[in-house]
Order: C-alpha cells, then structure tokens, then sequence
C-alpha cells in the first residue's frame, strides 16, 4: 500500500509541471493562448494525471483468476441451478479450485461431469445419481374438490399460505405453475391444474422442490 500511494504521488506531482508550464506560457507575450486553448491544455494534462492513476490501480489491485478455477468452470454445464448448494456454477467452481466442495455436488451434469471433476482435481468421489422429478399428487381438475376462490399472487408459495390453498387436499399439487416457471430446460408443463414431468428433459436440479422466493 505504501508503494502505491508513493506511486500515486508521484503521477501527481508529474502532472502539475505540465499545469504550470501551460499557465505560464498563457501569461508570456510571444503566446497568445485563449481562453478555449487553455482550458483545453488544462483538461489535457487533467486528463494524464487521471489516465496515470488508472493505471496504477488497475495494475497494483489486480487479481489474478485462478487456472485451476478457470479449468474446474469449464466442465461445469453452466446452468447456474444452485442444486450443488452454491449460488451458480461460478462459485462451486471457487469452492472446487480451494478444496472446499466435492465435485459430485453437480446434478445436472452427473456422472460426467463429477467424472471429468475427479479427474482434473485428482479426487476420487462417487459418482452421483441420477434423480428425476416425479409428481405424486393426481388431483387433476376432475379429482380435486376448491374448496375456496383464491384471488391474489399467482404463485403456490403464496396460494399455500391461505388455508393452506385452494384445494381440499393440503397436500397436493394446487396448479400454479410455478415448478415449470423455475425450471431451466422447461422439462415441466401444466395440463388440467396438475404438473407433467417430461422425464428425458429433467436435468434433477431441484429447482421444482426448492423455488428461489
């Protein structure tokens, strides 16, 4: 930090020769500067001195991106699901490069890429299952009973909060889409206020069960 700041100071103390060298050369008779001209030298050498500590800084608060990273965010899918417990890919991808995380964390890639994981990182790890989304409830809307109108956000988080939704089943799917809303590969749908898991499009990121508020 000391090194910087001598730095810095001596960009500014650079500059300001160039300043008073304008100013002076504006008050001498054999230059007849404007006053156009010398708000624009003025600005010029501004100009410099912001340019050199732009410099400085960026060169002196540099973070070097780790190769390791870097390597570990390439076999990632790139998805950003948060189904490995981190808030994206990136960040699983810092975890993995520091040894904080085990590389089968990722579900959407599954064995592939905790295989690929493994190999780059050295670990051996078990391989992680693949989990598909199932829907358990059938109250379609020809088996479910309302037991009441819900008028207000249009989303099942919401709708559970008011006596526990609209249905007479508490338990069951109440219709809103909001799993097929959330999901990236759009592998669930919508059909008679119940959701349809489309099983070759289910990637098992869990987005469905855990909806981001």
């Amino acid at each position: 930090m000391k090194e910087l700041r001598a730095k810095i100071w001596e960009a500014l103390l650079s500059a300001l020769p160039i300043t008073a060298v304008v100013y002076l050369m504006a008050l001498t008779p054999w230059f007849d500067f404007s006053a156009v001209e010398l708000i624009t030298f003025t600005a010029g050498a501004v100009l410099l001195v912001l340019g050199i500590l732009l410099a400085l800084v960026s060169h002196f608060f540099f973070v070097p991106e780790d190769p390791t990273k870097e390597k570990v965010r390439a076999c990632l899918p790139g998805i950003n699901c948060g189904a490995c417990g981190y808030k994206g890919c990136d960040d699983y991808a810092s975890a993995l490069a520091k040894g904080e995380a085990a590389p089968n964390r990722c579900i959407p890639g599954g064995a592939n890429t905790a295989g690929a994981l493994s190999a780059l990182l050295g670990i051996e790890i078990e391989k992680p299952k693949d989990v598909v989304a199932f829907v358990h409830c059938n109250g379609h809307c020809d088996a479910a009973e309302k037991k009441a109108d819900y008028i207000g956000m249009a989303n099942c988080r919401s709708a559970a909060m008011v006596y526990g939704g609209s249905k007479t089943c508490r338990f069951g799917c109440l219709g809103y889409g909001e799993c097929a809303n959330v999901g990236p590969t759009g592998a669930i749908c919508m059909k008679d206020g119940i959701a349809h898991v489309d099983p070759s499009r289910c990637i098992g990121c869990g987005m469905c069960a855990n909806p981001p508020c």
